[in-house]
């Protein structure tokens, strides 16, 4: 059986969580047992061990309950609750680390396909892959959907990027793009095309993108480009105000999903041919092109079309969600 360790009489038996169930460390191995309360003397070993445990259960108490969730499922071959599995962990050298997960994934698929997500909390970390984003020109980070995200001002070089991204989808490929975003002013005039993310070469049929076309003092239109310059009719973002937006292709079909309003569906297509420059924030075409003026949050990146159940999770019901673990 297994033992959890707390504050006993023996120089072995080391502890008491809840109040029966005990852990000892004996030559004949860890056990974990119901017992009555002992006598306890104190001595700095047994002070020390004291410590860890009330330092324990203060860290159990500060997971959220998906985490807790998380600890429960990962007992269940160890035919123990989901607390003591935590404690042993803790208590015998750091609790075992949550695997990466999204908060919500109802049918337990968002991270088949998954390439790459950008939580942007405070840098351009890839939590997922390895497809790290460094920043260009001004680029900070303050309140996003979950946390935190990127802000970005307008100007020509700001923007997140990648010279050399590996592992997105080219050519006829699955593919599936889920980001949060906000404006938070109007460009000031002529066309644009600040795009998160995007990748290939900034020309016809050499870019996949979701985006925005910003022309003539507003956002003309919602989505910018996916394969190029394809918009949906006229739609205007509220300023300040959080927008969840997918595109998806299954090698034939693009369908577009604003707020899981799927907006238009079998929009032409050019293919990108390859995966360079990634770039969030603006788009590929170098030149006088201008970033998002707003915050970007959640951005994933998948090889598959997500499903309807996949695109609820990450929608969430407009409060969107992000990963966890480690």
């Amino acid at each position: 059986m297994v033992k959890i360790i707390g504050p006993l009489h023996s120089d072995k038996a080391s502890g008491l969580i809840g109040p029966r169930i005990v852990f000892s460390q004996r030559k004949t191995g860890q056990q974990a047992r119901f017992q009555k309360a002992q006598a306890d003397s104190s001595t700095v070993g047994r002070e020390a061990q004291r410590l860890k445990y009330q330092q324990g259960v203060a860290a159990w108490g500060l997971l959220t309950e998906e985490e807790k969730e998380t600890y429960k499922e990962l007992a269940k071959n160890e035919k123990m609750s989901g607390y003591n599995f935590f404690m042993i962990g803790y208590l015998t050298g750091g609790a075992p680390p949550i695997p990466k997960q999204f908060e919500i994934d109802t049918d337990g698929t968002l991270l088949t396909g998954l390439i790459s997500y950008f939580k942007l909390d405070s840098d351009g970390s890839d939590f997922w892959g390895n497809n790290h984003l460094l920043p260009s020109g001004n680029v900070s980070y303050g309140a996003g959907k979950v946390g935190n995200g990127v802000v970005l001002d307008g100007g020509v070089n700001s923007f997140l990027g990648n010279t050399n991204p590996s592992g997105l989808p080219v050519g006829n490929s699955n593919r599936s793009i889920s980001v949060w975003f906000k404006c938070t002013q109007y460009p000031g005039g002529g066309a644009d095309y600040p795009a998160f993310p995007c990748w290939g070469t900034g020309s016809p049929g050499q870019t996949c993108a979701t985006g925005l076309h910003a022309s003539d003092n507003y956002y003309s239109n919602y989505m910018g480009f996916f394969g190029y310059a394809y918009d949906l009719p006229a739609y205007k973002p509220n300023l300040s105000t959080w927008y969840h937006l997918i595109g998806t292709y299954d090698g034939t079909t693009v369908k577009l999903y604003v707020n899981e309003v799927e907006y238009q569906a079998n929009l032409p297509w050019n293919t990108v041919l390859n995966a360079a420059g990634l770039r969030v924030g603006r788009n590929t075409v170098d030149g006088d092109w201008k970033s998002l003026i707003g915050t970007i949050d959640e951005i994933g990146i998948w090889e598959k079309v997500l499903s309807a159940q996949e695109r609820a999770d990450l929608y969430n019901a407009g409060n969107g969600q992000t990963m966890i673990g480690e």
